[in-house]
């Protein structure tokens, strides 16, 4: 088994059970996890009946209470509980928003659309999304597709392109780095 393979049993869920207050979680490598309810704010007031309603997928990826139809992987899970695991999840994310936001602005300035030409979605918007201080919802995707005259497949395949380019170039990955760093180190805080 390679190392990535042995990383990845832990994010893999084996087994689950739970009592009024708590789920607990069994990893595939055997780490055991407690989560009390009162984290999982769509159970937080569930009934244990409700509670108790759900199964591990197959492949061990999530778990699924159908009476809320909650989905929860372990990644969810952890980031509720582990304040170390939330930070890196925070920064994870500043990260990819970034890439992705510089995407997105390689595009509209390879379209010759400016900030200001993409309706329904304003220039202060779309500047977080280029910042990576936020990332977009569905809707404002495909609105800033429709400006580049994509459909929503079809910009998010050029921006996956884009990202991909980005990160593995490290002149690439560097210029964004310098030009975005420091608004992640200002989210980081």
């Amino acid at each position: 088994m390679t190392k990535t393979n042995l990383e990845n049993q832990d994010m893999l869920i084996a087994d689950a059970s739970c009592d009024d207050s708590r789920l607990y979680v069994m990893t595939s490598s055997g780490k055991k996890i407690t989560i009390p309810f009162e984290q999982i704010k769509s159970l937080k007031d569930s009934s244990y009946k409700v509670r108790s309603n759900f199964r591990v997928s197959e492949e061990g990826s999530y778990i699924h209470w159908p009476d809320n139809d909650l989905h929860m992987d372990l990644d969810g899970l952890m980031v509720l509980i582990d304040q170390s695991y939330r930070d890196r999840a925070k920064l994870e994310s500043l990260r990819y928003n970034t890439v992705f936001g510089a995407g997105v602005a390689s595009i509209r300035k390879e379209c010759c659309v400016t900030q200001s030409e993409i309706d329904g979605v304003s220039e202060k918007e779309i500047r977080r999304i280029e910042k990576g201080e936020i990332f977009p919802n569905s809707s404002t995707i495909k609105k800033m597709a429709k400006a580049h005259s994509l459909n929503f497949d079809e910009y998010l395949n050029k921006i996956a392109n884009l990202c991909e380019s980005i990160v593995q170039t490290n002149k690439s990955a560097k210029k964004v780095m310098k030009k975005y760093g420091k608004t992640l180190k200002k989210l980081a805080e």
